[in-house]
This record gives structure tokens, sequence and C-alpha cells, in this order.
């Protein structure tokens, strides 16, 4: 039900592309360019669009992630190490965008004030190396890690 709004999706790739970046969109489903997806024509000329990616081979080679603020897609990123902007748009979204603002390893947009000014500006903060927010998404990526992944997690569950 969030994969359906437009805006953001034109919003996001316009400003990655300004910024000379590559604007990988991920639609969550396939792409309908020839019906309800005609506004796919809107995006920039370099934008890529599929329904789908596999983050493991992805996200190495991401710098930087614009997204609605699903619980997967936040920990994908998290455990990359990636700066996120988060616009989170119903359900547990508000909560990983505030997270990942109190960690300092992500920002976070209103819908209602997502502009493609108001990204390109927020994306302009978290790409250079040396951003805060960089150094904090790495900070936070160890201490994911440190916490034992997958394995603890059935750990615990097995023993409860």
């Amino acid at each position: 039900t969030f994969n359906h709004d437009p805006a953001f999706f034109i919003a996001a790739a316009h400003a990655a592309d300004r910024l000379g970046c590559l604007p990988i969109l991920l639609l969550g489903r396939t792409p309908d360019p020839a019906g309800a997806d005609r506004w796919l024509e809107r995006l920039p000329a370099s934008a890529c669009v599929r329904g789908h990616a596999d983050f493991r081979t992805l996200l190495p080679y991401a710098a930087a992630a614009i997204h609605h603020g699903g619980a997967g897609t936040t920990h994908a990123l998290a455990r990359a190490a990636l700066p996120q902007i988060v616009v989170p748009h119903a359900a547990d979204q508000i909560h990983q965008a505030q997270g990942l603002t109190r960690t300092g390893a992500g920002l976070h947009i209103a819908p209602k004030e997502v502009t493609v000014e108001r990204l390109v500006a927020t994306l302009a903060v978290i790409l250079p190396d040396l951003a805060p927010v960089r150094t904090n998404a790495v900070k936070l990526r160890d201490e994911l890690a440190a916490l034992g992944g997958v394995v603890t997690a059935a750990a615990i569950l097995e023993q409860s």
C-alpha cells in the first residue's frame, strides 16, 4: 500500500539525479509502465526501475537511501551502514524514522514536506564521506552486529 505514491518516487529520483547519483527505484511490485505506472515517464532518464532487488547484492554499491521506513528496508540499510532519509507514510514507519533520527544514522521528512529541493538539500547533508550521519550509520551497524543477529535471536527464542 505504500508503493503507489508517484510523487514520492518522482521527487526522490529527481533529487538523486540532480546530485549526480543513479536513482534506483524499487517499487515492491512489478512496474506497469503502460498502465497504472504511466508516471514512470516523469522520472529522469538515469532512473533504474525494478520491482525488487537483492539487497545483499545492491547495498554494497549504494551511497544512501530514501524510503518509506518499512522495518525490513530500514534494518537492511542499517546493517549495510547506509545513511537514510525516511519519509514515513503509515503503520510503524514513523517509529523507524524516529529511531534513525535518534541514533543520528538517518533523517526523516514528513510526507507533506517532501519536495525535490528538500530531498536534494537533505541528500547533500548525508552523502559526503565525512558526514556525521555516515559515521553514525557505521556505529549503528556495529552495534547491531554486536547484538549477535539472527543466530542470537534464535537462541534466545529457543530458551524461552
